[in-house]
């Protein structure tokens, strides 16, 4: 009974739909454009990083960007890709660039910033269960608790060195 009471739940909640690399590459130079103080933080490190892999036309020179990527992320400097989704500098970006006024591309816009202001609430609404089950109905030692206290964690470091501490 509780686990269909716990599913029904979290199928009301609706999904956390995150925005694929490709949706935020606009957000990316707009964020990253030297003067708004965040071109030498993880994101842009890591974005300067890849496109510069991209932008390699000799294969020499494409591995050598590759070993520099991998440096980084072995040091703790930039994310994985598949860590970069839970960088709470990634959602401050999108926060910041979907309340842009100056931006030439609303029609990008439109749908990603859809998805940025649903994740807010899907966010709010995930933490309002996660109280009631792991809280009030006394299953905060259960496995899915110590996995959203988990994650938690994660989504409030900025870069891989912060989430080794903290792990």
């Amino acid at each position: 009974m509780r686990a269909a009471t716990l599913a029904t739940l979290c199928a009301a909640l609706g999904s956390d739909a995150q925005y694929s690399a490709k949706e935020t590459a606009s957000a990316l130079r707009w964020w990253c454009e030297p003067g708004r103080g965040h071109d030498q933080g993880p994101l842009c490190l890591r974005w300067s990083l890849t496109d510069a892999i991209a932008s390699a036309t000799e294969e020499s020179e494409k591995i050598s960007r590759v070993d520099k990527l991998k440096a980084a992320i072995q040091k703790g400097l930039v994310d994985g890709q598949a860590v970069d989704a839970t960088n709470p500098e990634r959602h401050e970006m999108m926060d910041a660039w979907c309340a842009d006024q100056s931006t030439e591309d609303a029609a990008t816009k439109r749908q990603v910033c859809a998805r940025v202001r649903n994740r807010k609430d899907f966010v709010a609404r995930r933490e309002v269960l996660l109280q009631w089950w792991c809280g009030e109905q006394g299953h905060g030692e259960s496995v899915k608790c110590k996995q959203m206290e988990f994650g938690k964690k994660v989504e409030s470091t900025m870069n891989g060195t912060e989430r080794k501490v903290r792990a």
